[in-house]
C-alpha cells in the first residue's frame, strides 16, 4: 500500500507522526510538505513573513502544479490531505485522475472565516470522503454539498506522553495553573479571571498582551510542543483549556494529551466531551469564567480529588483506542469502504 500525505511538515505537526504510524502497519508512505514553498522555512523573520504574504498566490500555484506532478509520476493508492490549505478545486480533480481516492482529514474547521485566504472552500465536495471529529457539524457540511463523511476522533502522541519530569524541571516547568496555547483576545480575557493565583502561560504571540496582563501573570516566550507540552503537564497541578469557537469546536487535541500524560484538566462544558468523559468523575468543565475560577481555587485546595480525577481521565484516556496508530488504522479501515481497490493492514 503506497500513501502520500498533503499536510505540513514540521515536526510537531500531524503528517509527520501519521506518515510513522502508516509505515508501522507497512504501508509506504510519503508527505507533500507544502511548508516547504513557504519563504519562512529558510528563515522565521519580519522579511520572509512579508515575503510570504505577498507571494503567496505565487506560491500557492506551484504547490498545486507540483503536487499535480506528483501524483501524476508516481503510484498511489490514495492522497490523504490534511486541511487541504491552498489546493484548489481543479487541483483536487486532476489527482484524482492518477490515484484511487483523494481523501480530506479536516482536524481545522473548513468553513472558519480565519482560514478563508488559505482554504478553498469550493474544493470540499470534491474530496471522496471528508473525515473530522466534528460530528455534530455533519447536517452542516452535507448542506455545503459533502456526500461522504466520517467521524474520526481526536488523539495523542503515546512516544510523547508522559514525560518524567525531575524535582529540578518541575521548578522550571511547573505551577500551580497553567494555560498552553497560542495568544487571543479571548484567552486574554479568560485567563485575566485568575487573578491573585500562580498562572503560567505557555504558547506564541503573548507578546500581544497588555502590560497589566504581563504583571499579572508568568507569560513564557516558548511553545510547548510534544514533549514539552508532557514536562508542563507532569509539573503542573492544573491545566485550563478554551475550546476555540471560531472553529465549532466541542473537543480539542488537549483533551486526550493532557489526561494521556496524567494531568488534571479543566476545560468548556460540551455534549461532545460529555459523551467521551464523566464530568467530576474523569474531567472538570466551566462554562463561565467565574465558574472556571471557583475550580481552580476548589482542586487547589482539595489535591486528593484532584489526583484521582486525572487518574480516571488517563485511564480512560490510554485504555481506548486513541492513539495516532489507531487513527490510521481507521483511515485504512473507511479507504476500505471506499469503492475501487481493498486497502489492507495488519
Amino acid at each position: 500500500m503506497k500513501i502520500l500525505i498533503y499536510g505540513e511538515g514540521y515536526f510537531f505537526a500531524i503528517a509527520p507522526q501519521l506518515k510513522k504510524s502508516f509505515e508501522q502497519l507497512n504501508c509506504e508512505t510519503d508527505i507533500f510538505n507544502w511548508t516547504s514553498y513557504l519563504y519562512t522555512e529558510r528563515g522565521v523573520n519580519l522579511k520572509n513573513r512579508v515575503l510570504n504574504r505577498i507571494m503567496m498566490p505565487l506560491i500557492a500555484s506551484r504547490i498545486n502544479r507540483d503536487l499535480v506532478n506528483c501524483v501524476k509520476n508516481s503510484t498511489y493508492d490514495f492522497v490523504l490531505v490534511n486541511n487541504g490549505w491552498h489546493l484548489t478545486s481543479k487541483t483536487i480533480d486532476a489527482i484524482k485522475k492518477h490515484t484511487k481516492h483523494v481523501i480530506n482529514w479536516s482536524t481545522d474547521e473548513f468553513f472558519n472565516n480565519a482560514f478563508s485566504s488559505f482554504i478553498h472552500t469550493e474544493t470540499i465536495t470534491k474530496y471522496d470522503c471528508v473525515l473530522t471529529q466534528r460530528k455534530h457539524l455533519f447536517n452542516l457540511y452535507r448542506s455545503k454539498g459533502i456526500k461522504k463523511l466520517e467521524y474520526l476522533p481526536l488523539f495523542y502522541y503515546p512516544e510523547h506522553h508522559p514525560i518524567v519530569t525531575s524535582e529540578n524541571e518541575k521548578i522550571i516547568w511547573g505551577s500551580g495553573i497553567a494555560f498552553i496555547g497560542s495568544w487571543s483576545k479571548k484567552r486574554e480575557r479568560m485567563i485575566n479571571f485568575l487573578e491573585g493565583l500562580d498562572v503560567k502561560i505557555w504558547g506564541g504571540r503573548w507578546n500581544k498582551s497588555s502590560k497589566e496582563f504581563k504583571k499579572k501573570f508568568k507569560v513564557k516566550n516558548k511553545i510547548a510542543w510534544l514533549e514539552d507540552m508532557s514536562r508542563v503537564v507532569n509539573s503542573t497541578k492544573i491545566i485550563i483549556d478554551t475550546l476555540t469557537t471560531e472553529q465549532n469546536d466541542e473537543i480539542n487535541m488537549k483533551n486526550y494529551q493532557v489526561p494521556a500524560c496524567g494531568g488534571f484538566l479543566i476545560t468548556n462544558r460540551t455534549n461532545m466531551l460529555l459523551e467521551l468523559f464523566e464530568e467530576g468523575k474523569e474531567i472538570v468543565c466551566y462554562d463561565s469564567y467565574k465558574e472556571l475560577k471557583e475550580k481552580c481555587e476548589y482542586y487547589l485546595l482539595h489535591e486528593e480529588e484532584r489526583i484521582k480525577i486525572a487518574a480516571n481521565a488517563h485511564k480512560k484516556v490510554i485504555g481506548g483506542q486513541n492513539t495516532i496508530l489507531d487513527i490510521a488504522k481507521k483511515i485504512l479501515d473507511i479507504v476500505n469502504t471506499l469503492p475501487g481497490k481493498e486497502v489492507r493492514h495488519e
